[in-house]
């Protein structure tokens, strides 16, 4: 082991100290060993590295020995103790151990050291105390001398002071206790430590101890105390004390910097070697790293000649590593390479190897040492952003394209082409998207490696089983679809089986969208599995994005011009449309007109367009100063922004000629620049029609108020006829009845009386019926109530009535207690109410209807509200809704109004207005 250390000072330590260190395993056989061992013990170190340790040990330490190695492989540790041990003469020599353990590296560090001095004085002192005085008082060890029982010191050599500082008067008749080292919050260090000596087994105590310096200082001391009996048989303990502080120090630094070297090395994210200059590069030092990089432990490459370094190397990069070592060496300088590996598990890794040769003082070549880290990631990267950087290089191209193109099928193609000029794109198409049945989408561009592919395979981008590969996902999702592995992931094994035979082994797909709408997509075919990374997907997206607006701007720029020519069209029928129109239309800004048409011209009775242009609005018609003063206030509403209701004016011309004239007027922007339009319409004609018209129907109502007048005159002389004349006959019919019916009584036998009495009675009836009828009759005709008792006692009959015929609810609120109109409007009045309870029974299905007369103003307001089905509005404007335009009509004869209010299916309520003064 210790030729695998690489830092040069522990190697020194190792090989310099006069200590015994040593390095073993959990096995039982030593790893590594300092030359110490072989001076001291006079094997040679492959001797003790073929042998286990305990081969070593004096059988009468044997049991001793291994209690102690236990203890440590337990994790414990050993500060002192003493055994003997074999040397290559056959003798054997006393060893005082120090040793710790690393439980997780199965590994073992000690020092030892050789007391057999110190057990020969131990001896010499039992055979002559004058020896052992001369010796105790010459020795550079302290020699101590206590009771058992209160272990008060009875004597101490003189070297006491060399070491502690203390003089041996100083401590005698003290116990050592008292000058333990204590720690900073005042407890004594090795409080626990002194062991009890038991006379019985004679047993000796070593153990090491933090003494007190005078100087206040820690040191440590390796005590070793043995049990005596003085002549009187009293018990005390003799024993030596050595300062071995220099030497623990020592040994801490080193298996602290050993193991901050181990750490630091199995920590690189990487291997550490050093190896063996040779044809198989046999490596004598491997880091723990070797095993993430390589998939080999250590002990597989360190000495095994059936599996090397050199032959992980992957063997094309062989002669470039080789060569580069070589050259590098040759000139002593530091090389530094990067090559291929082939790990246990078949995985090929890029690395990158740093080293340096370590030459013997004459300038031989005794190894190499160096550093080998993976870098495949880094070469991953960088082959990505190779891609990348021809990615980027595609769409610079493309945007180039797209500002020069002005032909759509020119332009994909040539984009196509760019991207299968990207390593690793074998094959790239734009599809549009159809309408039809199947939702096709349709190729119209391809480049690369298409060897009949659109042709074979047919795609769509509906819902449906040709729409489920990448094309259709990404058309219908609207986001950019990648299939990594169509072997692996493709849905439909018509799409895998003719990729596959092409070569086809990865797809990218994204939708060309215009305003959030896709109209099309692009797909990129690719020769390898998951080659399309998250940066590459990004920039093609790009890509797509790009080729987008180059299609959407081209097509723009088409739909721009045949735009510009449907305008041009368009302003010629507009031009043609305007000077033809017989309506006038004129421009306007700053108050002056600044176009006129040919109508308008006509209408200012101008004699050419030029002599209206650049004139005031309003100067036109000879108008009255306050006319002109409207017309320009109009003309600054429409200009903040108001809508107005077209108006008229009339103008006298200085021919004499007058006309009506209509205008509407509308801001508008004109040649760039806020104006209004005016539209003028001689309405001179139409006026004098429409009064006309005003006058003929006027005369009409005249009529019609005239026939109704008469009309009620005559239901009114017919129904006092009936009631008065044919009333009187049914009464004189009904007393003849009645005197038959005694006559019968009277005179007639039995048999025929019942006969006679039968038909009189049917007589009767029918007498009685055809007396309701006349009645009714005349009722309807003319109801005498209305004559006699007025209009609102007419109403109330005329409720109760209905309510009685129909058996619907209707109720009166009348809250005017008289009213004064004539008769002509209380009889309109009735008929409207007549006429409105009638369309009630009719059309409404109504189980309610209420009837109310208010006054209001300086009139009256009669109300009639059912909770119907409603009037709909088309109902309401039906030409032969004569009853609705009767109400109507009554009501204007009498200088009032109708209105009728319905939502379907919540009622109507028809509101009547009866004013005083009509």
């Amino acid at each position: 082991m210790i030729d695998q250390i690489k830092n040069e000072d522990l190697r020194r330590l190792f090989s310099l100290s006069p200590e015994m260190f040593s390095i073993s395993g959990y096995d039982g056989f030593f790893r590594a060993l300092s030359p110490a061992w072989e001076t001291i013990s006079g094997f040679a170190i492959e001797e003790l590295l073929s042998k286990p340790f305990i081969d070593l040990v004096h059988p009468e330490d044997l049991e001793q020995t291994k209690a102690e190695i236990l203890k440590i492989t337990e994790g414990g540790k050993i500060t002192s103790f003493v055994n003997r041990c074999l040397c290559k003469d056959g003798s054997y020599k006393w060893f005082l151990w120090s040793a710790v353990s690393y439980p997780e590296e199965g590994i073992i560090y000690s020092a030892a050291r050789d007391v057999t001095n110190y057990k020969t004085i131990e001896h010499s002192l039992r055979e002559s105390e004058a020896k052992f005085r001369l010796i105790v008082e010459g020795s550079e060890d302290i020699f101590f001398y206590k009771t058992n029982t209160d272990r008060i010191l009875e004597y101490i050599s003189p070297s006491i002071k060399n070491v502690t500082g203390y003089s041996p008067f100083d401590l005698l008749n003290k116990t050592y206790k008292d000058f333990l080292y204590k720690d900073e919050s005042g407890n004594i260090v090795d409080s626990d430590i002194i062991p009890e000596i038991s006379l019985e087994r004679k047993s000796k105590n070593r153990y090491n101890m933090h003494f007190r310096h005078k100087d206040g200082r820690p040191i440590i001391l390796e005590m070793t105390e043995s049990p005596s009996i003085d002549s009187q048989g009293g018990c005390h303990i003799m024993g030596f004390a050595n300062d071995i502080t220099d030497r623990i120090q020592a040994e801490e630094a080193l298996s602290e910097n050993q193991r901050r070297m181990t750490t630091l090395m199995n920590s690189f994210p990487g291997m550490a070697y050093r190896i063996r200059m040779s044809t198989d590069w046999i490596m004598e030092y491997v880091s723990e790293g070797c095993y993430q990089l390589t998939g080999y432990f250590p002990d597989e490459l360190i000495q095994i000649y059936n599996i090397s370094f050199g032959s992980l190397t992957y063997y094309e990069d062989r002669s470039l590593v080789y060569d580069a070592v070589k050259n590098a060496l040759e000139k002593r300088e530091p090389f530094k390479v990067s090559y291929r590996i082939n790990t246990a598990k078949g995985i090929v890794k890029w690395v990158w190897e740093q080293g340096q040769g370590i030459y013997n003082e004459d300038g031989t070549l005794q190894a190499i040492e160096g550093f080998i880290t993976d870098i495949t990631e880094y070469k991953k990267a960088e082959a990505e952003q190779g891609r990348l950087n021809r990615a980027l290089k595609a769409i610079s191209q493309v945007n180039q394209i797209i500002i020069r193109s002005s032909d759509e099928m020119s332009l994909l193609e040539e984009v196509c082409q760019i991207i299968c000029n990207i390593d690793g794109y074998q094959m790239a198409w734009v599809g549009m998207m159809q309408y039809d049945s199947d939702k096709t989408i349709l190729p119209v561009a391809w480049k690369g490696k298409e060897d009949g592919y659109l042709k074979h395979v047919k795609l769509s981008w509906g819902n449906n089983y040709l729409g489920q590969g990448p094309t259709g996902v990404c058309i219908r999702s609207k986001k950019p679809s990648i299939m990594h592995d169509i072997e692996k992931d493709m849905p439909t094994q018509m799409l895998k089986q003719a990729a596959k035979e092409r070569g086809y082994a990865s797809i990218f797909c994204a939708p060309l969208m215009q305003n959030d709408v896709a109209f099309g997509v692009l797909a990129i075919y690719a020769n390898r599995k998951d080659i399309f990374t998250a940066a590459e997907q990004e920039l093609l997206e790009q890509l797509t994005n790009d080729l987008s607006f180059g299609i959407c701007s081209l097509r723009s720029q088409v739909a721009r011009k045949k735009a510009e020519d449907s305008l041009r069209e368009s302003e010629n029928r507009y031009r043609v449309l305007v000077e033809s129109s017989p309506i006038g239309i004129g421009i306007q800004r700053n108050y002056k007109w600044v176009y006129v048409n040919p109508a308008a011209v006509r209408i200012f009775n101008a004699s050419s367009a030029e002599e209206v242009k650049d004139k005031p609005v309003n100067s036109f018609g000879n108008l009255p100063e306050e006319e002109k003063r409207l017309i320009l206030q109009r003309i600054d509403r429409i200009k903040a922004g108001q809508i107005l209701q077209p108006y008229e004016f009339n103008a006298v011309f200085p021919d004499g000629r007058e006309e009506t004239v209509q205008v509407y007027s509308v801001r508008i922007i004109y040649e760039g620049e806020p104006a209004i339009l005016t539209l003028l319409k001689d309405v001179t004609e139409q006026k004098l029609a429409e009064r006309k018209l005003e006058k003929s129907r006027e005369e009409l109502r005249n009529l019609a108020a005239h026939l109704q007048a008469a009309r009620e005159e005559e239901r009114a002389c017919i129904a006092r006829e009936i009631h008065d004349e044919l009333g009187q006959f049914l009464t004189g019919l009904k007393i003849d009845a009645s005197f038959l019916e005694d006559i019968v009584n009277e005179q007639i036998e039995e048999s025929a009386r019942l006969a006679l009495l039968e038909k009189i009675h049917s007589m009767s009836e029918l007498i009685d019926t055809t007396v309701k009828s006349v009645r009714r009759i005349a009722s309807e005709l003319r109801p005498v109530i209305l004559d006699s008792m007025g209009l609102l006692a007419a109403i109330e009959w005329l409720a109760d009535d209905f309510q009685s015929r129909t058996g619907t609810s209707c109720q009166c609120f009348l809250t005017v207690q008289e009213i004064n109109l004539s008769k002509e409007t209380s009889t309109a009045v009735f008929r409207i109410l007549q006429e409105a309870l009638t369309n009630v029974m009719r059309h409404a299905g109504a189980s309610k209807v209420t009837i109310s007369l208010i006054e209001e103003g300086a009139g009256y307001c009669l109300e009639i509200k059912d909770n119907g089905k409603g009037i709909k509005e088309e109902d309401q404007k039906k030409a032969k809704s004569f009853g609705l335009i009767g109400m109507k009509e009554r009501a204007h004869l009498f200088g009032g109004n109708t209105e009728i209010e319905s939502l379907p299916g919540k009622g109507a309520t028809i509101i009547v207005t009866i004013p005083l003064n009509n």
